[in-house]
């Protein structure tokens, strides 16, 4: 797709894995849940603008969208009355991010 001179837009696939730690914890009342660690796979779209001549000024807005291939089933404790919960672990991510910066040419 053709697009300006001043306007970049890249799609980015990733993949990778997702830690989870200290999940439902409730401040010495419940255990967490054990630590999982399961692969991930998504996407980036990132619209940038960029202003100027040789030095230029560039803002940019990023959207993330992860989600994780699979889910882990953990169990909890709540300390004080020695019962166990389960519970899964893993889903999707939904993010943005809005960048303000400057870039230049050598």
């Amino acid at each position: 797709m053709p697009t300006p001179r001043w306007l970049r837009v890249d799609l980015l696939a990733t993949s990778g894995v997702h830690r989870y730690e200290g999940v439902n914890g409730a401040f010495g009342v419940v255990a967490p849940f054990a630590p999982a660690t399961l692969p991930c796979a998504g996407g980036r779209l990132d619209v940038a603008m960029e202003l100027g001549g040789r030095h230029r000024f560039v803002v940019a807005l990023e959207g993330i969208l992860e989600h994780d291939l699979g889910e882990a089933t953990r169990t909890s404790t709540v300390v004080f009355a020695n019962e166990s919960t389960a519970g899964s672990i893993g889903g999707l991510r939904v993010g943005s991010l809005l960048t303000f910066g400057s870039s230049f040419a050598l």
